[in-house]
């Protein structure tokens, strides 16, 4: 495995995490748009 398939491999687990974490946090504010209403 060279250096930047290893990089690439982590760049594309920053993203997933990156991602998920945005999905949850979009998630959580409509939820609590829900909530005022």
């Amino acid at each position: 495995m060279s250096p930047s398939h290893v990089n690439s491999g982590i760049y594309q687990i920053k993203n997933k995490l990156n991602n998920n974490i945005y999905i949850d946090v979009v998630n959580k504010i409509e939820e609590i748009q829900n909530n005022i209403k």
